[in-house]
């Protein structure tokens, strides 16, 4: 049998209430590739491909990003680790010029974009905390959401200035 691949670290593991102000770049850590099948009359199977770590992983977060934050790849060289993972508690993004995310958000507890100025945010949004538009800015998701149903509610502003109004997180 191949050996499995190592998986990924973290790029930042943070405790609660920490703020995040990036202006560069935050990475998690590749997966290893998995060992290959026995051959040569010696039967066996491929290990398995270690998995990518994330690139910013906390609860009570806030995160301030004019920079790039990406999940690491999976030792498979396809599959994408989560560029952030709220693991609970009340979060905040704020997507300044020159954000970049580079793969999923992943929201447990409740997650807040704070925009000031219009941004548009093409990574998927998945898990069950509650996603709120905030600020005066119009944040546009491109990306697949896909928040528990019971606990999604996406409060987005359609114009600065506007009132916000309620409508379901795809």
């Amino acid at each position: 049998m191949g050996g499995n691949g190592g998986d990924g670290g973290i790029g930042l593991s943070m405790s609660a209430g920490m703020v995040l102000n990036n202006q560069g770049t935050i990475e998690g850590g590749s997966g290893g590739a998995a060992g290959a099948a026995g051959t040569g009359g010696i039967p066996g199977r491929a290990g398995a491909n270690g998995v990518g770590g994330a690139g910013v992983v906390g609860a009570g977060l806030t995160v301030i990003n004019s920079g790039t934050i990406t999940g690491g790849m999976g030792g498979d060289g396809l599959t994408q680790a989560n560029a952030i993972t709220f693991t609970g508690g009340a979060n905040t993004l704020t997507l300044q010029t020159g954000s970049v995310i580079n793969g999923n958000i992943a929201v447990d507890g409740s997650l807040t974009f704070n925009q000031s100025t219009a941004q548009t945010l093409g990574s998927a949004i998945t898990g069950n905390g509650a996603v709120i538009q905030n600020g005066t800015g119009t944040l546009t998701l491109t990306g697949p959401t896909t928040i528990a149903a019971a606990r999604r509610s996406l409060l987005e502003r359609s114009a600065p200035g506007t009132p916000a109004r309620s409508a379901p997180a795809r």
